[in-house]
C-alpha cells in the first residue's frame, strides 16, 4: 500500500486484526441501534402481540422516555422514595467525586515518587506494582466492616475518601509524565524562592493538567457505569447504574422491556457524549503524557 510518497507494508496479521476490530465496532454500533429502536417500541403492540424484537417499531413511542423520567423510583432511606432527579444527583455526586479523588491521590503520590529519589518513594512504587500483579480476593467483608465502623457506609463522601488511593495503572502513567518533566522548572522556581508545595501546585500540576483531566474522565466513566459498589456501600443513595441493574431484565421490578432499554440508553448517553467530545484527548494525552513520556 502506498500513501503519498510513503510505502506502508500491510502484513496478513495486521489485516486480520483490522477485520476483528471492524467486526467488534460493527457489533457495538448494531447493539446501540437495536437498543435505540427497542426503546421506542410499544411493549404490547410490538413485542408481546407480534414478537417484533428486532424490527422497526410499528409505532414510534417516545413516551417511554417520559415514563422513565416521571415514574422511575427507587427506595432510599426507610420510608423515603427517590425519583429520577434524586437518582441522577446521586450518580453525579458519586461518579464525579470518586473520579476526582481517585485521580488526585495517584497524581500527588506519583509526583513525590518521581521527583524525590528516596527509599520511601521506591517502596511506594513497589507496593503499587505488587498490588497490580498479585490478586487480592476476599477483602470485601473486612472492608465493609471497616466502612461501618468508621461511618463511611451509606455516605457518598465516605466513598470519596475510600476511592482516594494510589493503586492502579494511572499511578504509573502520572509517574512517567513527572519523571520526563525537566528539572529546570523546579530549579528555576527554587531560585525564585518557591518551596516544594508551591513548585508542585504552581508548576508541576499545571503542566500535566490535560493528562489529569483525561484520567479523571476515564475514571468518571468507570464509576458512572459501576453498580456493585453503590449496591453494597450506598443502599440508601442508589445511582443510575445500580437502578438499571436492579430494575433491568431478569428482575420483577420493571416488566416493560422498552422502558428498561430506555433507561439503559439514558445511562449510556452521557458516556457516549463525553467520548465523542473528548476522544482525541482521551487517546492523545495518555499516549504523550504516559506511555511515550
Amino acid at each position: 500500500m502506498t500513501v503519498g510518497k510513503r510505502k506502508i507494508n500491510v502484513s496478513p496479521l495486521l489485516i486480520i486484526i483490522g477485520v476483528i476490530l471492524a467486526l467488534y465496532l460493527a457489533s457495538m454500533i448494531a447493539l446501540f441501534i437495536w437498543s435505540l429502536l427497542t426503546s421506542l417500541k410499544d411493549e404490547y403492540a410490538d413485542i408481546r402481540m407480534f414478537g417484533n424484537t428486532y424490527g422497526l417499531p410499528r409505532e414510534w413511542v417516545f413516551s417511554n422516555y417520559k415514563e422513565v423520567f416521571l415514574n422511575l423510583t427507587m427506595a432510599g432511606a426507610p420510608g423515603q422514595k427517590l425519583y429520577f432527579e434524586n437518582i441522577l444527583l446521586n450518580s453525579l455526586l458519586y461518579a464525579v467525586g470518586c473520579a476526582f479523588f481517585k485521580t488526585l491521590v495517584p497524581c500527588i503520590a506519583a509526583y513525590a515518587c518521581a521527583r524525590f529519589d528516596t527509599k520511601l518513594g521506591k517502596l511506594v512504587h513497589s507496593i503499587v506494582l505488587i498490588t497490580m500483579i498479585v490478586p487480592i480476593v476476599g477483602s470485601l467483608p473486612s472492608e465493609l466492616k471497616v466502612a461501618y465502623a468508621i461511618g463511611f457506609h451509606n455516605k457518598i463522601w465516605g466513598l470519596w475518601i475510600m476511592s482516594a488511593n494510589m493503586q492502579g495503572l494511572y499511578f504509573f502513567v502520572m509517574y512517567s509524565a513527572f519523571k520526563a518533566m525537566p528539572m529546570g522548572y523546579s530549579e528555576a522556581a527554587k531560585i525564585d524562592g518557591a518551596n516544594q508545595l508551591q513548585i508542585m501546585v504552581r508548576i508541576a500540576l499545571p503542566l500535566v493538567k490535560n493528562l489529569f483531566f483525561t484520567i479523571m474522565l476515564i475514571m468518571f466513566v468507570e464509576y458512572w457505569n459501576n453498580y456493585q459498589v453503590p449496591m453494597v456501600y450506598l443502599p440508601y443513595y442508589p445511582t443510575l447504574g445500580y437502578t438499571l441493574f436492579y430494575k433491568g431484565p431478569g428482575s420483577n421490578e420493571m416488566n416493560n422491556l422498552p422502558q428498561v432499554i430506555s433507561l439503559a440508553v439514558i445511562v449510556a448517553t452521557p458516556v457516549l457524549i463525553l467520548f465523542l467530545i473528548f476522544q482525541e484527548k482521551l487517546m492523545g494525552n495518555l499516549t504523550m503524557g504516559g506511555l511515550k513520556g
